[in-house]
């Protein structure tokens, strides 16, 4: 076999591609799973920088409590990662007069609970529209 480079690390190797790599990834996997150092070995497997169908190739192979932890994980980042995004698009507006609400402000209606807005003092008791109320209340 000829001398091949790693595409991910550079060095030096008779593996091909980044198989070198591959190969010390899984192997520190593995340790830290046979260390019962779950979290740190999750947290290297989910940062690592791989084909993601390999990747899950591998979690089904090593499977068990680690591949449940780490779909876990990921399940909680893709929920963070929506919620973070519907918070960056949502700018609370008033449905009357269109003014942006603060949505910090503790100028709240007592009967609705909603943001009173601070220009016309419009709240949800008059609103005839469709609502989308959040799940946590």
């Amino acid at each position: 076999m000829t001398q091949q480079t790693c595409s991910k690390c550079a060095v030096a190797t008779n593996e091909f591609g980044d198989l070198h790599c591959r190969i010390l990834f899984v192997d520190e996997i593995k340790q830290l799973i046979a260390m019962n150092e779950l979290p740190k070995a999750r947290d290297i497997f989910t940062s690592a920088i791989f084909d993601i169908g390999w990747k899950e190739r591998l979690l089904n192979k090593l499977g068990g409590e680690f591949r449940n932890l780490v779909k876990a994980h990921v399940r909680l980042e893709d929920e963070r990662s929506e919620r973070e995004a519907e918070m960056q698009l949502r700018i609370p507006h008033c449905y009357k007069c269109k003014k942006p609400l603060n949505n910090l402000s503790t100028s709240r209606c007592s009967i609705c609970r909603w943001i009173n807005c601070y220009e016309c003092n419009a709240c949800g008791c008059e609103y005839l529209g469709e609502v989308k109320l959040p799940i946590n209340i």
